[in-house]
């Protein structure tokens, strides 16, 4: 986790912290790349504490993980501990497809714009295809 000029706020609170899948753009892509069987297991196990904590409705989480698979990023739903703030994450997908995890940026609400979205998208995407590459190769 690095801090910038203008650092935010994480979920996880340090590196290594720990927060309930469905919460946080990089759990929700790493959802909508999941079998289908699997994420509804995970998002009904954890429905209380996603409405519960954080605000956020299972079946909304749910029905834009097609959205988020199709755009090839998440980008920030609103929830109530982390209200000014928003993030990007891309999936790191390996060479069946398949999640080996995902890269993920935060920063305040205000500061993202379409393009800006659609120029982190991008940088992100392609670091990502980076590191697939790498850890594919070992």
């Amino acid at each position: 986790m690095l801090a910038g000029e203008l650092p935010v706020q994480s979920y996880s609170r340090a590196v290594g912290g720990r927060i309930p899948m469905g919460v946080g753009q990089a759990s929700q892509v790493l959802l909508a790349w999941m079998p289908k069987a699997e994420r509804n297991d995970i998002l009904r196990h954890n429905a209380a504490c996603l409405r519960l904590d954080y605000g956020l409705e299972p079946d909304r989480l749910a029905a834009s993980l097609a959205s988020v698979r199709r755009l090839g990023y998440a980008s920030g739903l609103v929830d109530r501990r982390l209200p000014g703030y928003t993030g990007l994450a891309v999936p790191v997908l390996d060479v069946a497809g398949q999640p080996l995890g995902a890269l993920s940026c935060a920063l305040a609400r205000p500061r993202m714009s379409a393009t800006r979205r659609r120029l982190l998208a991008q940088a992100m995407q392609e670091e990502a295809v980076r590191l697939a590459g790498r850890l594919e190769r070992g």
